[in-house]
């Protein structure tokens, strides 16, 4: 398996808090700034992190707001897609 891109480490970094500040539970929407400050990212990153995350289905990304799909924990373990 090839290794991790800058924007795919971010993005799983991202889908981590986005599970701590909705309190892994599924289906919660957040405020994407609320998630680039915890990181500590530019906006810019974020939202690259944010798209990478909603191609691989682990969150939607719309406007200023991220939904998180499933549990992080199920993220954080899975593979890739393609």
């Amino acid at each position: 398996m090839p290794r991790a891109t800058a924007t795919e480490r971010l993005a799983r970094r991202l889908i981590a808090e986005l599970g701590a500040i909705a309190g892994d539970r599924p289906m919660q929407w957040v405020m994407l700034d609320d998630v680039m400050r915890a990181l500590g990212a530019t906006w810019e990153e974020a939202e690259e992190a944010a798209d990478f995350a909603t191609a691989q289905g682990w969150s939607e990304h719309r406007m200023h707001s991220l939904l998180l799909r499933e549990p992080d924990r199920n993220v954080l373990n899975s593979k890739r897609r393609p």
